[in-house]
């Protein structure tokens, strides 16, 4: 079922008004849907967590203990050929001790 579609099943009328609805903050700091809007949000901030554990240098073992939802490649793993946006595969370079010293997503 499109957006479109389910938007209409919903009962709601147009989708710029079903838009504005999700948006749209009641007086006393009260929002549509339990929506409320933070002034200043924080910065997610799991990359600066992640690449200083890559840069102790872990060996694969401790990566997939650490990160048990990212699937480790290393450089003579074979892979399928498809590119994954949601960083759930990190291709490591490995050191002279096989230690991960870098890598990429892909």
């Amino acid at each position: 079922m499109n957006p479109i579609s389910a938007i209409a099943s919903a009962g709601v009328q147009s989708l710029a008004r079903a838009r504005a609805r999700r948006f749209v903050v009641r007086p006393h700091g009260r929002a549509l849907n339990g929506f409320v809007p933070v002034a200043n949000p924080p910065e997610p901030q799991p990359a600066d967590d992640f690449e200083a554990f890559i840069a102790d240098r872990p060996t694969p073992q401790q990566f997939r203990v650490a990160f048990p939802d990212i699937e480790l490649v290393l450089p003579d793993d074979l892979t399928t050929g498809e590119f994954r946006f949601d960083h759930s595969r990190y291709f490591a370079a490995l050191d002279g001790d096989r230690r991960i010293v870098g890598g990429r997503f892909g």
